[in-house]
């Protein structure tokens, strides 16, 4: 079943925060503004098919790891985004500035797709088909990871991606594919370490 969270849960020093809901489709909810899930510098994971945030923050100068449990799950990030574990712009937002890395998502994830949000900390998004727009994270590091493909979700001249940091794309199949949505349109220093894709405008 869902677990809701009804106060905060905080982690002093290096201490670390791991919550996991296991059930198929079940939620974790944080309940209202006091439900703050805080470690000092420790490492923050949730585990769960579905994540509402409905209030609180989540902060630390650690890592955070944000992952559905189930192995096929699909990730939403942003506003009009579409994913079964699907975070809002608003809930998005909850993740204070500071952590020394945030990853979404995990290798066996189902496809991600992500629309219009900034990102304060360095970023790993992880899963299948990758559909991107207007990803932000300031001078941060980008690195999306994929076992199919990574493209953007319309054929447009929308950025796509941008960071003053280093972006990393890998991809198992094409990167902005021909006959794909389009080539990506890019803004910031690209790295392929693993790809397959074509040479094109904007790619």
């Amino acid at each position: 079943g869902d677990l809701t969270l009804q106060d905060d849960i905080t982690a002093n020093g290096s201490g670390t925060v791991t919550l996991a809901v296991l059930g198929a489709a079940s939620a974790l909810i944080t309940g209202d503004g006091d439900d703050d899930i805080v470690s000092t510098s420790g490492a923050i994971s949730i585990t769960a098919d579905r994540l509402a945030l409905v209030g609180g923050t989540i902060a630390s100068s650690g890592a955070l790891t944000l992952q559905p449990n189930a192995s096929g799950e699909t990730i939403g990030l942003g506003d009009s985004a579409t994913g079964d574990f699907s975070l809002t712009a608003t809930e998005l937002g909850l993740l204070t500035n500071g952590f020394s890395s945030i990853t979404i998502g995990k290798t066996n994830s189902g496809a991600v797709d992500i629309n219009a949000f900034t990102f304060l900390d360095p970023v790993t998004i992880q899963g299948a088909a990758i559909t991107v727009t207007a990803l932000q994270a300031g001078a941060n590091n980008i690195t999306l990871t994929s076992t199919s493909t990574i493209d953007e979700a319309a054929d447009n001249t929308t950025v796509d991606i941008t960071t003053s940091g280093t972006l990393a794309m890998t991809a198992q199949g094409a990167i902005g594919a021909t006959g794909g949505n389009g080539a990506l349109d890019l803004a910031g220093k690209v790295v392929h370490p693993d790809r397959n894709r074509p040479d094109g405008p904007g790619a």
